[in-house]
C-alpha cells in the first residue's frame, strides 16, 4: 500500500504533462510543483526582507521573461501555480503571526 502511495507520487513529479499521469488535477505534474515551489520560498523571503523589487522581478519571471533556466521555464509553464504559492507564503508569513496573536487574546478573554 504504501510502496503503491510512493510510486505514485514519483509518477506524478516525474510526469512532464498532466496527460502522462492518471491524475489530473492540483500539483499533478514536475511543472507545477516546481512553480509551486519556487513561489513560495520567494514569497517567504519577500515577507521577510521586504524587498518588493524581488516580488516584482517574480512576477516578471513568471508572466514571461525567458531567462534560461528550466525551473524558471517551468514557472513560465504553469505560472499561476506560482503566482498563488508566493502570495499565499507572503499573506501567512507576513499576517500569520498578528491573526494567531488576535485569536490567542481572544481565547484567553473568553477562558
Amino acid at each position: 500500500m504504501i510502496g503503491e502511495f510512493v510510486t505514485s507520487i514519483l509518477n506524478r513529479l516525474t510526469a512532464p504533462t498532466e496527460a502522462a499521469t492518471e491524475s489530473n488535477g492540483f500539483l499533478s505534474t514536475r511543472p507545477e510543483w516546481h512553480a509551486t515551489v519556487i513561489g513560495t520560498a520567494v514569497g517567504v523571503v519577500v515577507a521577510m526582507t521586504g524587498s518588493w523589487e524581488l516580488a516584482g522581478l517574480f512576477v516578471f519571471a513568471a508572466l514571461g521573461a525567458k531567462l534560461g533556466s528550466k525551473h524558471l521555464g517551468d514557472l513560465r509553464r504553469e505560472p499561476w501555480y506560482g503566482l498563488g504559492a508566493f502570495l499565499a507564503a507572503v499573506t501567512v508569513t507576513r499576517y500569520g503571526p498578528i491573526v494567531l496573536d488576535l485569536v490567542t487574546d481572544i481565547v484567553a478573554r473568553l477562558l
